[in-house]
C-alpha cells in the first residue's frame, strides 16, 4: 500500500471514529426528582398504599428529602429486626411523613390512598 493511501485510510478512520468516541461521553439523561440520584424501577413497587400513594402528590425539594431521609432511616433500622421492631418502624416512619405534608397534602394522599384500595388488583 502506497503512503498517500495509507493516510487516506487513517483519515477515514479517524473521520468515522470520532462521531462514535463523542457520542459515548454525552452526560446521561435526567431523572425523575422524587426518586433520583438511586432511581430503579423496582423502587416505586412499594407494597403498600401510603407509600405508593406518596408518589401522586406535588412535594417540595425539602419534603422529598425528608421523606428518602426517614425512608432510608427506616430500612436500616429493619436491617435485622424482628415483626414487631419492624411494624413499629413502619408506624415511625408513617407518623414522619405525615408529619412533614400540607392538611392539602394530607386530603390528597387520603383520597388516593382510598382510591387505590377500591381498585381491584393488578393481574400478575
Amino acid at each position: 500500500m502506497s503512503l498517500p493511501r495509507l493516510v487516506s485510510a487513517i483519515t477515514l478512520a479517524v473521520i468515522v471514529a470520532a462521531p462514535l468516541g463523542a457520542s459515548a461521553q454525552t452526560a446521561p439523561a435526567a431523572r425523575p426528582a422524587l426518586c433520583a440520584p438511586q432511581h430503579r424501577h423496582h423502587r416505586h413497587h412499594h407494597r403498600n398504599a401510603f407509600m405508593r400513594s406518596l408518589h401522586t402528590l406535588t412535594l417540595s425539594d425539602q419534603q422529598k428529602q425528608q421523606i428518602r431521609d426517614l425512608a432510608k432511616s427506616a430500612r436500616a433500622a429493619n436491617h435485622s429486626a424482628d415483626r414487631a421492631t419492624h411494624k413499629a418502624n413502619e408506624q415511625k416512619l408513617h407518623d414522619g411523613v405525615l408529619g412533614l405534608l400540607t392538611p392539602d397534602q394530607k386530603t390528597q394522599l387520603q383520597a388516593e390512598i382510598t382510591r387505590e384500595k377500591a381498585q381491584p388488583p393488578a393481574p400478575k
